[in-house]
């Protein structure tokens, strides 16, 4: 039996259906990082999704199915953003989505901002262990939710939750605005990190 947990306040339960811890103890490489990762983690709710950089997608989406043949769920696998994205999408039959693997190998998504073709790399090598998982190092995590807010703010107003997390590290602000000035080119004249 799945576990389910009420989200505080909001009487949603997590869904669980699949376990994530055992995805990511299981796999056998350690060339990825869970990116923007909820507090919440390995616990998710139904519709939600996973943002993972790595070394190789296809190995990743691999690893992904073969892991999820043991559970009674139907997975699409496709690739949005021409390619740019490799998702792996698990629906129990008859149900909408559960859950989204989103597999990435750079930061190229990013329009109001130039990503250094470097910094995926640079995140990876600097990769920390958390809870059993490979997470950015917080400068990078920071750098990444900061090109989430400022390509999103305009349309998604929830993505305030980034700049949130920036300010609560400010024992980091300075590696961050270093690991900023190095890989990140503004293409858009947007004033949003002046907070850094």
């Amino acid at each position: 039996m799945h576990n389910e947990e009420f989200k505080y306040g909001s009487g949603e339960m997590y869904s669980n259906l699949i376990d994530l811890n055992d995805f990511f103890k299981n796999y056998s490489g350690d060339d990825y990082c869970i990116i923007k990762m909820p507090s919440y983690f390995p616990n998710y709710y139904e519709f939600s999704d996973l943002d993972i950089l790595c070394e190789n997608r296809e190995q990743m989406v691999l690893s992904a199915r073969t892991f999820l043949n043991k559970y009674n769920v139907r997975v699409n696998i496709h690739y949005p953003e021409n390619g740019k994205h490799s998702h792996v999408d698990v629906y129990p039959f008859g149900k909408t989505l559960d859950f989204k693997f989103d597999f990435i190998d750079s930061f190229s998504m990013y329009r109001k901002n130039k990503v250094s073709s470097k910094f995926a790399g640079f995140v990876l090598k600097n990769k920390i262990l958390s809870n059993g998982v490979f997470v950015p190092s917080a400068p990078c995590e920071m750098v990444v939710r900061m090109l989430e807010y400022i390509e999103y703010k305009d349309v998604r107003p929830d993505k305030i939750k980034h700049i949130e997390y920036i300010k609560s590290k400010p024992e980091h602000m300075s590696s961050f605005k270093e690991t900023w000035q190095e890989f990140i080119t503004e293409v858009e004249n947007d004033k949003s990190h002046i907070l850094m």
